[in-house]
């Protein structure tokens, strides 16, 4: 299998840290070529002093030396929200990762999709704000745009039908196991979103996600919750040809 070369935008989260351990697990299948955070010039020069990068950009330009003085070797060096777009295409890249919060993630992902560049999308705001132009490019361009985000990711491997690798360490032959090393012969699914007594709270909260709080005494937490944050999960399942309907009559008991 031929390694991935990936950039990772939002290096200091979660998920860029996560993503770090992974490349750091499988060396052979995985090479981290780029890093960039947006103002954590500590967590990100040790993460480019262990991994040593081909290139690393920083957005907050006022940091700039307090970088370059962290680290202990000479990588690329970008910064600003430009830089972000040029790290995001380089040549040496496969993969951009996309978890940087919120939408500031959206033109380097379209930067990285004209470059040619497949996108690992973990930041949902950029499908829920445009993701009828992010999927129409990536289309153009021939690249794929892969869900990391649990939910989208559990949804793109049930439409992929691989066989898990537990199933692929045992015989297949006479056993109930054969038929899941075929591709499932499915194009879509649906995605229930179950929302019981407050059918009425959610329609509210989409109209008016900021003023409208629902209590969310269904699943018990007795604490308050907003459904467009839900709406917000469910909105980029449809990028990838599924349906979502929210059910009015279910009950959690």
């Amino acid at each position: 299998m031929k390694r991935k070369r990936v950039v990772v935008l939002g290096a200091t989260g979660s998920i860029g840290e996560s993503a770090l351990k992974v490349a750091h697990d499988i060396p052979e299948r995985m090479e981290i070529v780029g890093l960039a955070a947006n103002s954590n010039v500590e967590k990100l020069a040790a993460a480019a002093n262990k991994v040593r990068p081909k290139a690393i950009c920083l957005v907050d330009q006022g940091k700039m030396d307090r970088l370059r003085a962290a680290l202990d070797y000479q990588p690329q060096i970008f910064s600003g929200e430009e830089g972000l777009r040029q790290i995001a295409s380089m040549p040496d890249a496969d993969m951009v990762l996309i978890a940087i919060v919120g939408t500031g993630g959206l033109r380097p992902a379209l930067a990285a999709i004209e470059a040619g560049k497949d996108l690992a999308v973990a930041s949902k705001e950029i499908l829920v704000m445009a993701g009828e132009i992010v999927t129409r490019e990536a289309r153009e361009k021939g690249v794929n745009v892969l869900p990391v985000d649990s939910e989208h990711n559990a949804i793109f491997q049930c439409l992929e039908g691989k066989r898990s690798t537990l199933n692929a360490q045992r015989s297949t032959s006479n056993s109930d196991y054969a038929h899941y090393s075929h591709r499932l012969p499915r194009r879509r699914f649906i995605l229930v979103f179950l929302v019981g007594a407050h059918m009425g709270g959610i329609e509210e909260a989409l109209r008016r996600p900021r003023r409208v709080p629902v209590e969310d005494r269904a699943h018990g937490f007795g604490r308050v919750a907003n459904f467009a944050r839900a709406g917000a999960m469910v909105l980029p399942a449809q990028w990838n040809d599924d349906a979502v309907a929210i059910h009015a009559e279910y009950r959690l008991v």
